[in-house]
């Protein structure tokens, strides 16, 4: 490990290495079978450890999914991450040093400049990505107490997120060379043209825009971009070899999972600690002190609160810049709508993952569950107007038939008819920026028939940028339609930040 930091601060570099086994941590490794196993086992077992702590989360989607829980069962915890403002971020840590909460529920953004010596736990609701990683955040706890803990909990989509971060950290050589050629035919570009004329997310836009300064390729005159005369060529090969070093990382951290050694040792020894040795106070050395029997009845909760915690689906106000020529302002915006589940997780997220690519049809559980957050979110009812429809596809009958059991068992009108889809449109997957999105989505989408003058439930299968949505609600508000509420079975998978 020593040997992989010191590659990439490159020759000179003077090693200094002291003993780095802390004796009051006490380490436990906990592979668990899902989210719901986990939310309950912290709900049972957080709770018992002594002192304050931090639980550390990978997404700020799971930060605060799992502080929702936490507090639902009666834990004093709040969560913590890079998308709340400066002040609520400082006013959190100040409860976690003055002890008013148990726990911060934190992703990374709670970082090495925070500083608790009596810190009791650190508990980890997923495998974090590199034992240095781990070993920095588990060392907050225990500086200035006899005994602390440092709990990872590891469930089956670990590897997925982080297999996501692996694959996104560079971007490909390709995707380097389209931002070049844009900018060798204009004299200069603003982000926003860019993200117009290329298909690529606007944060990779961004962070290739970033690496082409440092390379010295790409220059900025205030707001715009402009390519210099300075030749370029991907450097392969050191990218080739960091991207081995993160999947090294990421091996190494399924072996700290599943090591029956001593914890600490495989901790000091993966990071090259000359004084390494059987700490003789983890769950390995110790048989066990971590406790694991989880109560079904928590965890018949967890499953419950997972198949509860709806996911929002906020109205888009603004169309993007560029994205079609007159295309500008506000479209007539949804109202809020709502997913059922993240897809692919515990709870609603597997079933939708099933039906959508194994059974070929929702569950009748899945349409239950829909039915059940219409009526607890906007109780339609038909003599208020209301009525449904599904958004259109040519490849699948998946979300009409769902959407038709949505309005039946609601009692309501369902319409299939309204909006069409043009044959041979790309997949809206396939765009990668809102300029994109609204672009395909304004060429793919029509109005077929004129719809009710009541306030629908436009039904999809899963909802990822929200623009497809946005077009079709604007096209049922011109055309008469009522307010839309948007509804899907699932938002799309990983990709959250810190």
């Amino acid at each position: 490990m020593a040997d992989d930091v010191a590659l990439q601060f490159g020759e000179g570099v003077t090693r200094i290495t002291g003993p780095l086994a802390r004796r009051s941590l006490r380490l436990a490794a906990l592979q668990l079978t899902d989210q719901a196993e986990r939310l309950a086992w912290l709900a049972q077992f957080v709770p018992r450890l002594a002192g304050a702590g931090i639980i550390y989360c990978l997404t700020v989607a799971d930060s605060e999914r799992v502080a929702s829980w936490l507090i639902s069962e009666g834990v004093n915890v709040l969560a913590y991450h890079a998308r709340l403002d400066d002040e609520t971020r400082v006013k959190r840590e100040e409860a976690l040093l003055n002890g008013e909460v148990k726990a911060l529920v934190a992703t990374v953004a709670l970082g090495m400049g925070f500083d608790k010596p009596d810190l009791g736990f650190v508990v980890h609701y997923q495998r974090p990505g590199s034992v240095i990683a781990y070993y920095q955040q588990v060392g907050r706890a225990g500086r200035a107490l006899d005994d602390a803990y440092g709990i990872v909990l590891s469930g089956k989509e670990d590897d997925e997120i982080q297999e996501f971060f692996i694959n996104s950290a560079f971007p490909p050589e390709e995707e380097m060379r389209a931002v070049l050629e844009a900018l060798q035919s204009v004299d200069s570009a603003s982000l926003q043209q860019l993200v117009s004329r290329l298909n690529l997310r606007r944060g990779r836009i961004e962070a290739i825009l970033k690496l082409l300064e440092v390379d010295g390729a790409v220059a900025r005159d205030g707001a715009r971009y402009f390519r210099t005369l300075t030749p370029w060529e991907a450097d392969a090969e050191r990218i080739a070899n960091v991207t081995a070093l993160r999947w090294e990382e990421l091996r190494q951290m399924q072996e700290y999972m599943a090591h029956r050694g001593c914890l600490m040792e495989f901790l000091t020894s993966a990071l090259d600690d000359p004084a390494t040795g059987r700490c003789g106070r983890c769950a390995n050395c110790r048989g066990t002190f971590v406790w694991s029997a989880i109560d079904p009845e928590v965890r018949r909760r967890a499953e419950a609160f997972l198949r509860g915690a709806y996911r929002t689906i906020e109205p888009r106000s603004q169309w993007p810049a560029g994205a079609i020529p007159g295309l500008s302002g506000s479209p007539a915006r949804n109202q809020a709508g709502y997913a059922l589940a993240v897809y692919g997780d515990a709870g609603w997220g597997k079933e939708v993952k099933a039906g959508k690519y194994e059974t070929g049809r929702f569950s009748d559980a899945l349409v239950t569950a829909a039915v059940h957050l219409a009526r607890e979110r906007w109780r339609p009812t038909r003599s208020g107007g209301w009525w449904v429809t599904a958004f259109p596809s040519y490849r699948r009958k998946l979300v009409h038939d769902a959407a038709s059991r949505m309005a039946s068992t609601l009692g309501l009108p369902y319409r299939d008819d309204v909006l069409s889809v043009r044959n041979g449109s790309p997949p809206q997957k396939e765009m990668k920026n809102s300029a994109m999105q609204v672009r395909n989505a304004h060429g793919a989408l029509a109005l077929f028939s004129a719809p009710l003058s009541g306030p629908v439930i436009l039904v999809d299968d899963i909802v990822d940028s929200r623009w497809t949505l946005t077009v079709a609600g604007n096209l049922l508000r011109q055309a008469g339609s009522g307010p839309v509420h948007p509804f899907a079975f699932a938002e799309a998978g990983p990709g959250d930040d810190a």
